[in-house]
C-alpha cells in the first residue's frame, strides 16, 4: 500500500512539471496566429499574381509555357511555333501525311486557357509544385476533318477479299477469304487531339473489322461442281473424225466470274474454229455450237456435236509486207491476221466471209511502217496512228508495239489493241467511216478512233452486230 501511495506522488510531481506557463502559452498562440497569416497571405499573393496566368513548371505540346498571362498565349504559340504545318494518321504501318490546315487544325487559345484554370488547386501555394500539362491550343473543324476522311480511309484502311475458287490447270481449290477493316471516322478527331496534346503529330486511328461477303466454308458445293464441269466428255464430229475436248481444254475454256468460274464464250468459239480447222472444215454458226457446249458443261452433261461446214460466200486476199521495219516482225503479225481475219466474232460474218493470205495478187495489203515511214503512204497518214490509203491497211509500227496512251489508260491490252487495230483499218479498206460512241458504259463501235478517246464507251476490239450487218448488206449476203 506504501509503494502505490509512493507512485501517486511521483505521477503529480511529473504533471505540475509539465505545464506550460502562460507566456510561452501565449507566444505559441501569436507564432501560430503569424504563421497562419503568413501563410493566407502568401496564398493571397500567389492568387492576385498568377489569377489570369499560368503557373511556374507548365507545358503545353511539350514546351515550357509557365508564368504566361492567358492573353499573351496567342503570341507565345505563334513564337514557339507549335501548331504543326503536317499532320500524321496511322494504322498498321500503313500512314498518310496531310497538311494540317486540310484536316481542320486551326489556332483555339481557349482550349488551353479553359484546361489551364481547370487544372488549378484551390490552394494557390499548391501549385508551386505541380508541373501540369495543359491541352493543346487547337481546335479541328469537323466539317473538314470529314472531307479529309475521304482520303485517310484508303489509305489506311484495307478491303475484305471474299473467299474464292482457283483453278490452275485442271486443278481446283479455295483460297481462303481476308478479313479486311476500315477506318472509324469517329477516331479521327480525339486521336489527333491527344496527339497534339502531347506534342506530337503522328496519330493512331482506330478500325472497325470488314467481314468478307463470301466465306471458304460456303464453297465446297461450287468446288465439287466445277470439278464435275472441266470433267464432262465434250466431243465435236464431222466426216467420220472426231475432236474430244479433253478436261485441260475445258478448263482452258474458263474465266473467272465472281468466286466461281464459268466457260467464256468467246474461248469455246475460239476452240470450236481450232477444232473445225483440224477436221479440215470451216465451222457453220460457230456461236450456236459454243452455246450448246457451255450449257452442257455447266449441267455435266456429255455432248456429241456433229459440225457443220461452212461455206463462203465471199473470199478477200491479202498480202503483208514492211516499210521501215525489219521483215522479221511479220513473223509476229501474220498469225494475229489470221486469228482475227478467221474469228466469228470479226468481219469474216462467222464464216461467210473468207480471208486467205497470198504472196502477190491480193485484193488488199496489210503493212507494218515505221511511224516515220507513215506519211509516205499518203496526205491522210501520219506518225502518230495507223491508217488506210487505197488498198493498203497500213499498221503503225509503233502502235503495234506499244498500243495508244489513251488506251494504256484506261487498262486497255496489248492483245486486243492489235485485234482492234486490225479490225478498225480493214473497216476502212471495207468502206466504213469513223463511228460514234452510242450511249456511256457500251461497247464501243470497232470504227469508233479508240486509240483516241472511248468518248463514255468501253474497250471492243470487235465489229458490233450493228456493224456486222451493214457489211452483210453491202456485201449482199
Amino acid at each position: 500500500m506504501k509503494l502505490h501511495h509512493a507512485i501517486l506522488k511521483t505521477m503529480k510531481r511529473h504533471k505540475k512539471h509539465r505545464r506550460f506557463s502562460p507566456s510561452v502559452r501565449r507566444i505559441a498562440l501569436v507564432s501560430a496566429l503569424v504563421l497562419v497569416g503568413l501563410f493566407v497571405i502568401l496564398n493571397a499573393i500567389l492568387w492576385l499574381m498568377y489569377q489570369g496566368r499560368t503557373y511556374p513548371g507548365t507545358r503545353v505540346m511539350g514546351h515550357p509555357i509557365g508564368s504566361v498571362a492567358y492573353a499573351d498565349l496567342g503570341k507565345k504559340v505563334d513564337t514557339l511555333q507549335l501548331l504543326p504545318e503536317k499532320v500524321i494518321y496511322t494504322y498498321d504501318g500503313k500512314f498518310i501525311e496531310l497538311p494540317a490546315s486540310e484536316v481542320g487544325v486551326r489556332k483555339d487559345i481557349s482550349r488551353t486557357t479553359n484546361s489551364g484554370e481547370a487544372q488549378k488547386f484551390w490552394l494557390p501555394l499548391v501549385n508551386l509544385f505541380k508541373k501540369p500539362t495543359l491541352l493543346s491550343p487547337v481546335t479541328i473543324d469537323d466539317k473538314k476533318l470529314a472531307e479529309a476522311s475521304q482520303k485517310i480511309a484508303p489509305a489506311l484502311g484495307k478491303e475484305p477479299i471474299s473467299a474464292r475458287l482457283v483453278l490452275n490447270g485442271t486443278n481446283v481449290s479455295i483460297q481462303k477469304e481476308v478479313y479486311g477493316y476500315g477506318v472509324d471516322n469517329n477516331s479521327l478527331k480525339p486521336a489527333l487531339l491527344a496527339s497534339l496534346d502531347q506534342g506530337k503529330h503522328k496519330a493512331a486511328v482506330k478500325v472497325t473489322v470488314s467481314r468478307p461477303q463470301i466465306l471458304a466454308s460456303t464453297l465446297e458445293d461450287k468446288k465439287t461442281d466445277l470439278e464435275a464441269q472441266i470433267k464432262t466428255p465434250i466431243t465435236f464430229a464431222f466426216g467420220g473424225k472426231t475432236k474430244q475436248a479433253g478436261a485441260a481444254d475445258i478448263a482452258g475454256w474458263m474465266v473467272q466470274s465472281g468466286e466461281s468460274y464459268v466457260p467464256s464464250p468467246e474461248k469455246v468459239q475460239a476452240y470450236i474454229v481450232a477444232a473445225g480447222k483440224e477436221l479440215g472444215i470451216r465451222v457453220k454458226d460457230t456461236p450456236g455450237t459454243a452455246a450448246k457446249a457451255e450449257q452442257a458443261v455447266k449441267n455435266h452433261q456429255a455432248l456429241t456435236v456433229t459440225l457443220v461446214q461452212q461455206m463462203s460466200l465471199k473470199t478477200f486476199t491479202y498480202c503483208t509486207a514492211v516499210r521501215g521495219v525489219d521483215a522479221v516482225h511479220l513473223v509476229s503479225l501474220k498469225p494475229r491476221l489470221q486469228e482475227t481475219y478467221n474469228s466469228p466474232r470479226g468481219w469474216s460474218l462467222d464464216g461467210l466471209v473468207e480471208f486467205r493470205e497470198v504472196s502477190s495478187g491480193c485484193d488488199f495489203t496489210v503493212w507494218l511502217s515505221a511511224a516515220a515511214q507513215m506519211p509516205s503512204f499518203g496526205a491522210i497518214c501520219d506518225s502518230l496512228w495507223s491508217c488506210r490509203v487505197g488498198p493498203n491497211v497500213v499498221i503503225n509500227f509503233d502502235r503495234w508495239q506499244n498500243a495508244s496512251e489513251a488506251w494504256n489508260a484506261r487498262g486497255g491490252s496489248l492483245e486486243d489493241y492489235r485485234h482492234m487495230v486490225i479490225n478498225h483499218e480493214t473497216g476502212h479498206w471495207f468502206g466504213f467511216g469513223h463511228a460514234s460512241c452510242p450511249g456511256p458504259g457500251q461497247p464501243a463501235p470497232v470504227m469508233q478512233q479508240q486509240s483516241i478517246d472511248l468518248q463514255g464507251c468501253t474497250f471492243n476490239p470487235w465489229p458490233t452486230g450493228g456493224e456486222l450487218g451493214i457489211l452483210k448488206r453491202d456485201l449482199g449476203i
